[in-house]
């Protein structure tokens, strides 16, 4: 009898692991997709946000905080394509290999001022991959020193767009002012998100920006072979 008892509950066990199991399955499928689809929208809603102007169409999922500086203040709205805003989580250096696509969030910080202006943006991609910084990370600011010519020649190529590495990691950050030619504008955003969502994940920035990464690359090569007019340029600016 407890034999018979138990050959029953081993095969109650098997049936419900051969349904649970592919249930499971597409259950994690259908949230992957989900997510997927809402990190695109979050990264074509800031790339449409303009500095200077409101912005109306907020997020009811976003997070709220205040920063100030020198007795100003601003509100800052944190999204993110997942349901709980997560931006900092990260994986653990040991996770197998083959579950390095599982986790990733695309998040964005937008600054406004007390008119409910847009000062800044800033919106990062993570998949785990570097320990304190983020993936790829986008800074939409007004900044002059960011984008002066005497301090960064390369800014008289494509003057108020910046794209380079981060020593320690290699991460890709790219910083936009909001007066750039929108030519720069889409080589900022021309994103692909779909490595994120793979069972591979994504190998380093060059899969997520491809477009910011070969600009950062084309930099590098015309400094090595243009450094007489790089520091002609540099020259001339004031001591």
């Amino acid at each position: 009898m407890v034999s018979f008892v138990g050959m029953s509950w081993l095969r109650k066990t098997g049936t419900a692991a051969l349904v649970g199991v592919p249930l499971l399955c597409v259950a994690f499928l259908a949230f992957d997709a989900i997510q997927l689809s809402r990190a695109r929208t979050l990264v074509a809603v800031v790339e449409s946000l303009r500095i200077g102007v409101p912005w109306n169409e907020q997020s009811s999922a976003a997070l709220f905080d205040q920063q100030c500086d020198k007795g100003v203040c601003y509100e800052v709205k944190s999204v993110s394509n997942l349901p709980w805003l997560d931006g900092g989580r990260h994986r653990p250096g040991d996770m197998p290999s083959f579950l390095h696509g599982r986790w990733w969030v695309v998040a964005a910080d937008v600054m406004l001022d007390s008119s409910g202006k847009v000062v800044q943006k800033w919106l990062v991609i993570d998949n785990g991959k570097y320990f304190q910084f983020s993936t790829v990370e986008i800074f939409v600011v007004s900044e002059p020193r960011l984008f002066d010519p005497c301090l960064d020649a390369d800014q008289t190529r494509h003057h108020g767009y910046r794209s380079s590495t981060e020593n320690r990691t290699g991460a890709l950050i790219v910083d936009l002012s909001p007066n750039a030619d929108e030519r720069w504008v889409h080589h900022a955003f021309d994103l692909r998100l779909n490595c994120l969502d793979s069972l591979k994940g994504c190998k380093d920035p060059s899969e997520i920006a491809p477009t910011a990464w070969q600009d950062m690359i084309d930099d590098r090569k015309l400094w090595e072979s243009d450094a007489a007019n790089q520091e002609q340029i540099l020259s001339s600016c004031p001591q």
